[in-house]
């Protein structure tokens, strides 16, 4: 019996692995989308790399909607799949095909009439880099219904267990976009432009291939069989669209936040602190990469499992996810405290700017340690259907703790600079003991789908 028990943790252990491993390098290579047209767009100028710089802030407001129908393909799609309901797998993924496809052209559409206003109220940028924004952004928008439907399909693959295929297909949009980019760029001259139309055309790319890959596995390869799919009941169409709002809430807190915290940064440090929160964050964006793996897949391996009515599974399958993400942050440790100074040599030279980000990991790393349990204990949650949860815990950490703690400790710490970074410390402890308790308390098990 206790061989049985190793042999069936090692099992679970090696599902999260073969799960999570895929879509953190899938993570990476979506991230790469934006680095290499900054890259490219930075060789144009100065008021090109700023104007990218603001749309791709801007953009990834956008990717944080697509939340609404990714969250119930997740939870619907892996339960079923639990169940050996193909039927209602297929379903599901008909019904949020089409769901992304009337909401993405419709925010496109009211995005495209709005843009240059609605760039300006937020980002106050003079006539220059607006001009090369609505530049880059309008050919963006026009392409925004690809990435949607991209995002869905991708989530409905990993539901059935399919993490790598998304990889290749992620990969390969990203070999077009770094083909694309010189070559509309600065061969064709088309300037910011070109890289929007790259992006696009890569982004269409992935798509087409996502939605091959989901014909071959759900509708034996036919087109027709997928238009002939029932759609879901209404009741089943509701409950996906609450289980989006709960988890955009969440998805949009944090980009929200985080442009109000470095209005607060720049008043409590200027040009110095603000560009070490900018540099710092870049630098954790790494931890998240196998963080967001593990949580995507631990996602899936709970909805499969709550499907098979495997409620022991999740304990462990929980365990073993949280000794992963404890692994990932204690191997970030070091980079971050003790060898910091040669990798924020890559940035910069300035000694000041050097050890102000020095000052800002050792700050925030404490607390970013308990980013595993909002993580980790997330995807649980997620994968059991329950949105509101997460939802819950990063709207009261981000938004009613963090900004007005960042405000009053800037004012009243000995450093005003010092008393932003520790509120941003102690939000992420107060997020991970929300979502710890209510996680404790073990209703999401018994959540309904």
């Amino acid at each position: 019996m206790s061989q049985m028990r190793k042999w069936v943790k090692a099992l679970q252990l090696q599902k999260i692995i073969a799960l999570s491993a895929p879509v953190m390098l899938s993570t990476l290579l979506q991230s790469l989308f934006g680095t290499v047209d900054l890259i490219f767009i930075a060789r144009i100028g100065t008021v090109e790399a700023a104007a990218a710089s603001m749309s791709f802030s801007f953009f990834w407001m956008l990717i944080g909607l697509t939340g609404f129908v990714t969250a119930g393909t997740l939870a619907y799609v892996s339960r079923n799949v639990g169940r050996g309901d193909l039927d209602a797998m297929r379903r599901v993924i008909r019904h949020t095909d089409g769901m992304a496809l009337i909401m993405s052209v419709v925010l496109s559409g009211l995005l495209l009439v709005g843009l240059e206003p609605i760039f300006r109220i937020i980002f106050n940028a003079n006539d220059a880099v607006t001009k090369a924004s609505m530049a880059y952004l309008s050919i963006i928008l026009l392409g925004f219904p690809f990435v949607f439907l991209a995002a869905n399909q991708r989530t409905a693959l990993q539901a059935t267990g399919q993490t790598f295929k998304p990889l290749v297909y992620f990969g390969i949009g990203n070999a077009i976009n770094i083909i694309l980019d010189p070559l509309l760029i600065f061969t064709f001259r088309m300037g910011i432009a070109g890289a929007a139309v790259a992006t696009v055309i890569a982004n269409a790319v992935t798509w087409a291939l996502m939605s091959h890959e989901i014909l071959k596995i759900s509708y034996d390869g036919k087109l027709k069989n997928y238009f002939r799919t029932k759609l879901l009941p209404k009741a089943d169409m509701v409950e996906i669209l609450i289980l989006g709002f709960w988890d955009t809430l969440q998805a949009i807190a944090r980009p929200i936040t985080g442009l109000l915290m470095f209005r607060i940064v720049f008043e409590a440090g200027k040009e110095v602190a603000t560009a070490a929160f900018g540099i710092g964050g870049q630098l954790f964006n790494y931890t998240f990469i196998i963080l967001s793996g593990l949580s995507v897949g631990l996602s899936v391996l709970t909805g499969q499992s709550l499907g098979e009515k495997n409620g022991q599974i999740n304990k462990q399958l929980v365990v073993e996810g949280l000794l992963l993400a404890g692994l990932n942050m204690a191997l970030f440790a070091l980079p971050f405290t003790i060898l910091s100074g040669p990798i924020l040599g890559l940035f910069t030279k300035d000694p000041a700017l050097i050890s102000a980000c020095q000052n800002y990991l050792l700050w925030i790393y404490p607390g970013l340690l308990f980013v595993i349990f909002p993580i980790i204990l997330g995807g649980v949650l997620r994968g059991a259907g329950n949105t509101k949860i997460p939802m819950v815990a990063s709207l009261v950490s981000n938004v009613v703790f963090k900004l007005p703690a960042a405000l009053i400790l800037s004012k009243i710490f000995y450093s005003a600079v010092n008393g932003v970074w520790l509120a941003i410390a102690l939000s992420v402890v107060i997020e991970a003991g929300i979502i710890l308790y209510f996680y404790q308390k073990g209703n999401w098990i018994n959540e309904k789908i």
